[in-house]
């Protein structure tokens, strides 16, 4: 019996997989460097607060709402990394050590195959395209501590985490608990819900931290809230009606389709889990729904309960049946290449951008050569 063309990409992905992951893996990221090239945000409001972070920044901008996130520009000052170059590699060193910890806790945990699928999968996601494209934002230390917290059972690796980020940024206060809501929900060994309790306490910790800097120093900012609430609700209905089925795809781009496969699997098995996973959905959007960079605010929040939804389908089909297993690996498969080629994009303000308008971009380059 001849096999199918999705039979045979799985056994050769599977194949190099284990003979050959880190060339494969290479191989992906150099090309994903390539695709989406590298950008510096287009404001690059945390650069210049390194500077001198201890007083008031309306230089900067008179709504000085980005002084409410010290942790980077703290660092990036007190290590002095405030030029434009450093500042941003400062920044694209933390994405990296979040990959590769991520590379090594998957292939530890899943195996070869599902780690490059896994990788794959992130790869593809608008995450990776928004945190290449502004670098110099906070969120490359966000995307290292959501790494971490995918995987951390320590009670007090999770304070110390949470508080971290939400002294970095105030997203951490969504992310952290949405992350490990979901990871009791598939009951991971070594977790129990007073783990909630200490992430609570980090995201309190953090956000009192980021008070009692800001009264130290005496600053007083536009908070986020305030900053949301300069426009009325028909200048945001209307904003986010602006390209809305293209935003909403922007979300989670080709990887929508691997989610959605995920989760009709996961609906045999665990009903709570795919509820609470598309509550999440509706809530990030919520909150997404009050923000300029629509794609970015969203990605931040959602890929890590992407990346534990793709795990927790596989993890249950290979406890309950090894045909459906198998076909979920060849759909994940597809789906990954699939984002990994396709045209990919982020909204924000209202327009899309795309890869080839980042600063550095080999393909732009290649076509503007005489």
């Amino acid at each position: 019996m001849n096999a199918t063309i999705f039979e045979v990409v799985d056994a050769a992905v599977r194949r190099y997989a284990q003979k050959y992951f880190m060339l494969c893996l290479v191989a992906m990221v150099l090309f994903t460097l390539l695709y989406y090239g590298l950008g510096v945000v287009p404001r690059e409001f945390y650069r210049e607060l390194a500077t001198n972070p201890y007083i008031q920044r309306t230089d900067i901008h008179r709504q000085n709402y980005f002084q409410e996130s010290p942790l980077l520009p703290v660092l990036a000052h007190l290590t002095g990394l405030g030029s434009r170059w450093a500042f941003n590699a400062f920044c694209f060193t933390f994405l990296a050590v979040g990959f590769v910890f991520l590379m090594r806790a998957s292939r530890r945990r899943y195996g070869a195959f599902w780690a490059l699928l896994l990788l794959g999968a992130l790869l593809a996601h608008p995450v990776t395209l928004v945190l290449l494209s502004w670098l110099g934002m906070p969120d490359s230390m966000t995307f290292l501590i959501t790494a971490l917290l995918l995987y951390t059972r320590r009670s007090w690796v999770m304070v110390v985490l949470v508080l971290l980020g939400s002294y970095n940024h105030p997203i951490m206060m969504f992310v952290a608990p949405a992350v490990l809501g979901l990871r009791l929900l598939a009951r991971e060994n070594g977790l129990a819900y007073r783990h909630l309790a200490f992430v609570v306490l980090g995201a309190v910790g953090g956000w009192l931290a980021v008070r009692f800097f800001l009264h130290v120093n005496s600053i007083a900012v536009v908070s986020r809230a305030a900053y949301m609430g300069d426009q009325n609700l028909a200048f945001w209905i209307k904003y986010n009606l602006t390209h809305l089925p293209l935003a909403l795809f922007s979300f989670h781009n080709v990887i929508w389709f691997a989610l959605g496969a995920c989760l009709l699997v996961l609906a045999r098995f665990d009903k709570r889990y795919v509820l609470a996973f598309l509550t999440l959905q509706f809530l990030f959007y919520g909150i997404t729904f009050f923000c300029l960079d629509t794609t970015r605010v969203f990605a931040l929040l959602a890929w890590a309960p992407a990346w534990h939804c793709l795990v927790y389908a596989l993890q249950r089909t290979e406890a309950a049946s090894f045909a459906l297993r198998r076909q979920l690996e060849r759909l994940l498969v597809v789906v990954v290449m699939m984002g990994l080629l396709a045209p990919t994009y982020y909204s924000y303000l209202g327009e899309l951008y795309f890869p080839g308008q980042n600063e550095i971009h080999f393909w732009s380059w290649i076509k503007s050569r005489p």
